[in-house]
C-alpha cells in the first residue's frame, strides 16, 4: 500500500512492511539476503548488481573520511582494503564483487568528503547471528566450526584506522589451526589503529601445535590501540603468545583493559593484556581476567613476557582475580586488590595519569568512567 517516506526508510532490516522481502532469487531453495536497508534514513537497495538508477548511498555520513560499516558483511570485507582507502587490495573478481555486494550503491569515492583513509563502526554488531546465545552452525560465520576468520597478515597487515565509537563486536568465536595470528584482526600494522572498540563474550581458540599469536582484538600489534576491552575467554596452546587483548605487541595500547579469561600452553608466554611485549608500550590500562599458563613459560597478570625494552606505566592487574602475584615490566606495587583498584572515583590516586590523550588533539580526553567506589 501507499507509504511515507519515513514508513519506506524507517526499517534496517527484514521486518515491519519488509518481513517478506528476504526471497529465494538464485533458485536454490533459501533466502539470499539481497537487500541492502541502510540506516533508518535510506531506502533499501539490492547488494547484488543494483540498477544504474538505484538511489546512491553516500558510506561516510560525517565526511571524516572514515567508511561507514553497520553490517557483519562490511566489517568482513576490510580483509580486502587493509589500507582504508575503498580500492580493493587484489583486483581478483571474488574480493571485488564481495567489497561491492557489502558497499552497495556508494556515492564516488564512497561519500568520502577528501580521500577514504579508514573505517568507523556506526552500529553494534554481533556474531551470534542467529540470537540464541552460542556459536553454533546456524550463525553466518561459523565457518564449519573456525569461525571468524581473522583480518590481515604479517606479509599484509591491518594498515589503517579503524574507529569502533564506542560500539560492540559482541560474540567473536575463533576456534582455528589454519593461521599463526588469531583474533578480530590477525595482525595490525605499524600504519594501523583501533580505537573506541568493545569485544564483550569473545572466545579465541587456537587450535594449531605450532607457535601462534592469540589475543582477542589482534594475534600480533605495532599498531596504536586506545580504549579497547575485552571479555570472554582467550585459550592459547604449546609456547603460544597470549593475551587478554593482543598476544603479542610491538606498538601502543593505551587506555584499555580486559576481563577475559587468558589461559596458555606449557611453555606459552601468557599475560591479562598482552602475551609478549616486545619493545611496545602498554599505559593505563588494568586486568581483572583469570590468567593462567603452564609452568615453563612466562605468566603474568598484565603481560606474559617484557622484552626488548618495552614499557609498562601506570597500569594494574587484581591478583585475586587474575591469580597472579606478577606481571613481567611491572614493580609488585602495580598488584593491587579489588578495594584499592576500585577506590579512586576521579583520575587521582593510582589513577593520576590515567587522563590520556587518545584523539591527537590537545589535553587529556577523560577516556574512563570511574563510577563509585566499589
Amino acid at each position: 500500500g501507499n507509504q511515507t517516506t519515513s514508513q519506506l526508510q524507517g526499517p534496517t532490516g527484514y521486518s515491519g512492511i519488509y518481513s517478506g522481502w528476504n526471497q529465494n532469487v538464485d533458485g536454490q531453495g533459501c533466502a539470499d539476503d539481497p537487500w541492502d536497508f541502510g540506516a533508518s534514513s535510506d531506502y533499501p537497495i539490492l547488494k547484488f548488481g543494483p540498477l544504474t538508477n538505484a538511489p546512491q548511498r553516500d558510506h561516510d555520513r560525517d565526511d571524516d573520511n572514515l567508511i561507514d560499516i553497520y553490517r557483519l558483511r562490511q566489517l568482513d570485507t576490510l580483509r580486502h582494503d587493509l589500507n582504508g582507502n575503498s580500492a580493493v587490495d587484489d583486483a581478483d573478481d571474488d574480493d571485488a564483487a564481495a567489497y561491492s555486494a557489502a558497499f552497495a550503491g556508494p556515492y564516488a569515492q564512497m561519500g568520502c568528503a577528501d580521500a577514504c583513509a579508514g573505517y568507523e563502526l556506526i552500529a553494534n554488531l554481533n556474531l551470534d547471528t542467529d540470537g540464541d546465545g552460542s556459536a553454533d552452525s546456524d550463525d553466518r560465520f561459523w565457518d564449519d566450526g573456525k569461525g571468524w576468520q581473522p583480518i590481515g597478515a604479517v606479509a599484509a597487515p591491518w594498515s589503517a584506522p579503524f574507529d569502533g565509537n564506542g560500539y560492540r563486536i559482541s560474540n567473536l568465536h575463533i576456534s582455528r589451526s589454519d593461521t599463526t595470528h588469531l583474533g578480530l584482526f590477525g595482525v595490525i600494522g605499524s600504519a594501523g589503529s583501533v580505537t573506541a572498540l568493545a569485544l564483550p563474550d569473545a572466545s579465541v581458540r587456537n587450535n594449531r601445535t605450532a607457535a601462534t599469536d592469540v589475543g582477542s582484538l589482534a594475534g600480533r600489534s605495532a599498531g596504536s590501540i586506545a580504549a579497547v576491552y575485552a571479555t570472554g575467554a582467550v585459550n592459547g596452546a604449546a609456547n603460544d603468545s597470549v593475551g587478554g587483548i593482543i598476544g603479542r605487541n610491538s606498538g601502543s595500547v593505551t587506555a584499555s583493559y580486559s576481563r577475559a579469561a587468558v589461559t596458555g600452553g606449557t611453555s606459552g608466554n601468557v599475560g591479562g593484556i598482552i602475551g609478549v611485549n616486545s619493545g611496545g608500550s602498554l599505559t593505563a590500562a588494568y586486568a581483572l581476567g583469570a590468567v593462567s599458563g603452564g609452568s615453563v613459560g612466562s605468566v603474568g597478570g598484565l603481560v606474559g613476557r617484557n622484552a626488548a625494552r618495552g614499557a609498562v606505566t601506570a597500569s594494574y592487574w587484581n591478583t585475586a582475580a587474575t591469580g597472579q602475584n606478577a606481571s613481567a615490566g611491572s614493580a609488585a606495587s602495580a598488584a593491587k586488590t579489588a578495594a584499592q583498584l576500585q577506590e579512586p572515583t576521579d583520575y587521582d590516586g593510582i589513577y593520576a595519569d590515567w587522563n590520556r590523550n587518545l584523539d591527537g588533539e590537545t589535553g587529556g580526553d577523560r577516556p574512563w568512567h570511574f563510577g563509585y567506589d566499589s
